[in-house]
């Protein structure tokens, strides 16, 4: 394999969100589209040339942000939802998300394979909720004795979704039923979560510097999750 030059892009003061890349699927996009977010702007950047070619303005201060594989971009604040359709460039609704989120807390979104739902979680409301993209309407998840959720992810088929806790739980539902199908323990705070494209892995990471790699085996409802390896990526510094 023939490992790409690396390319620098230069940095932007009080950059606090996620970079994201396009979905590779849309046509005038091919994945070469690259987001950052900081100072309330979005940046646009061409990854081949390696410099912003668009800024955008949301309406709200873009803590979160996300490609769908739709053609959306979405940036998200506590109570404020922006989108935005990438080939017109033009910001074309605004969807409330709060006000029922603590101001300060964690923010985490993820959407589906398919672009049809978009997963957003925070605060202190012990749900996530699931919004339909075809018309922003969305339906909450119930997290039970959740407190706070760090991170969400979406199965490979769209049928589960993942998210992690601060209680070292990773909290598995089918998106059918709204119902909880297993909770993942860990020692601490899960801080991401993701699944392996051929939906055989899930991976967590934690607080504490580890990386769990759980099997997956099963279908459906049916799925069931067994730790194959603990893996430690870096020691705790703080």
């Amino acid at each position: 394999m023939v490992v790409p030059p690396c390319v620098g892009f230069e940095a932007f003061k009080d950059t606090t969100s996620p970079i994201v890349f396009t979905e590779k699927s849309l046509h005038y996009s091919n994945g070469k589209i690259l987001a950052s977010a900081g100072g309330g702007e979005i940046y646009l950047w061409d990854v081949e040339q390696g410099h912003v070619y668009r800024i955008l303005e949301p309406t709200h201060f873009p803590k979160r942000i996300a490609f769908s594989p739709k053609g959306f971009l979405v940036s998200v604040e506590q109570v404020w939802m922006d989108i935005w359709d990438i080939e017109s460039m033009k910001e074309v609704k605004e969807v409330v998300v709060g006000p029922d989120w603590q101001v300060y807390s964690n923010l985490a979104i993820s959407f589906s394979p398919d672009g049809s739902l978009l997963a957003v979680a925070g605060g202190y409301t012990k749900s996530i909720k699931l919004y339909y993209t075809k018309r922003w309407g969305y339906r909450p998840i119930e997290g039970g004795r959740l407190r706070q959720i760090w991170c969400v992810a979406f199965s490979h088929d769209g049928t589960v979704l993942a998210a992690g806790t601060d209680k070292g739980e990773v909290v598995l539902w089918d998106i059918a039923s709204g119902q909880i199908l297993n909770i993942l323990r860990h020692p601490s705070k899960v801080l991401s979560v993701a699944f392996s494209p051929d939906g055989k892995i899930l991976v967590s990471a934690t607080e504490d510097g580890d990386l769990w790699i759980w099997g997956i085996q099963g279908n459906g409802s049916e799925y069931k999750y067994y730790a194959l390896e603990e893996v430690r990526i870096f020691q705790r510094l703080y």
